[in-house]
């Protein structure tokens, strides 16, 4: 267990099990912080809450699985030139609701990623924030020649991690016929008046 991870487990208010708080004082000379109510009156909750996680100075809410894919997503960007487009976001969250038309939209300084999404892939959640971040760079503008430049964007991105072909084909096959994007338009409206930032 790292720094990062230990420090998880003994933040104020995380409710550990008498077992864990045993091994935890075993293995490390620790015990956790003063235990809050019982699991059961918060478990539920907490379950489907939103965690928060910094990455440089971007914030990623979303469950522990989103948060680990989004971390390692920046880490394959952050060696890139084209880290420059994460830096025009703020947050990266996860949008619970699933979506048969798309897979993330950006809302203010806030990349949003759907339910459905292939976030276990990283390079296809990198190559995402990049399509994403263009958008903010130019200020959340949209239509046909802003999908041409976020998809170049993307592709160029991809291109720089070294990605599979299969990637930056999608990406340049949307480049160069970016209207696809006329179907779900409304519902990316739709979810940024719902939630977006």
């Amino acid at each position: 267990m790292d720094e990062q991870e230990l420090a998880r487990w003994l933040r104020p208010g995380a409710w550990i099990s008498p077992r864990d708080q045993k091994w935890l004082q075993s293995q490390y000379g620790h015990t956790a912080s003063p235990q809050p109510a019982h699991p059961t009156q918060v478990a539920t909750t907490a379950q489907n809450q939103a965690r928060g996680h910094r990455f440089e100075h971007i914030t990623i809410e979303g469950d522990e699985r989103f948060i680990h894919h989004a971390h390692n997503a920046l880490e394959k960007l952050k060696q890139t030139p084209s880290w420059s487009y994460a830096e025009h976001l703020d947050t990266i969250k996860q949008d619970n609701e699933p979506s048969p038309l798309i897979s993330a939209y950006a809302s203010g300084k806030t990349c949003a990623v759907t339910k459905n999404a292939n976030i276990a892939d990283p390079h296809w959640f990198a190559g995402t924030i990049v399509h994403e971040g263009a958008h903010v760079a130019r200020g959340c503008a949209f239509g046909t020649e802003e999908e041409r430049i976020a998809f170049g964007a993307e592709a160029e991105a991809l291109r720089q991690m070294g990605s599979p072909h299969r990637h930056i084909a999608d990406a340049e096959a949307h480049q160069r016929n970016p209207t696809h994007h006329h179907k779900w338009a409304d519902e990316c409206a739709a979810r940024r008046l719902r939630g977006g930032k």
